[in-house]
């Protein structure tokens, strides 16, 4: 997974799509520590801007993943989801304080 340019993304949420690779794009407009929500994901990795953000899993223990403020950009940004075993929803959300468990 270290040159993420020629992937596919996946559009659907059926269980026929995974694993699969999923894009979205969000704007900053000042760039600070964040943490991504992955809630109704159930195991894979995130890359933020080209750079492996971590694994996350359902099973915890944490629920969010740490977004230094230095990875975001002033503008366009771009997460990438590698989901390995299904997802109840696409949507990630980004939130100021952790959930750790």
């Amino acid at each position: 997974m270290e040159d993420l340019s020629g992937l596919e993304f996946k559009e659907s949420c059926s269980y026929a799509s995974f694993p699969g690779f999923f894009s979205a794009g969000f704007d900053v407009d000042k760039p600070a520590d964040t943490f991504l929500l992955m809630e109704g994901w159930k195991k894979g990795n995130v890359f933020l801007n080209g750079f492996n953000l971590g694994r996350y899993w359902e099973a915890g223990p944490a629920k969010t993943l740490y977004i230094p403020a230095p990875l975001l950009k002033k503008g366009r940004n771009t997460i990438i989801v590698f989901e390995q075993e299904g997802s109840e929803s696409l949507t990630v959300e980004l939130i100021d304080k952790p959930i750790l468990g």
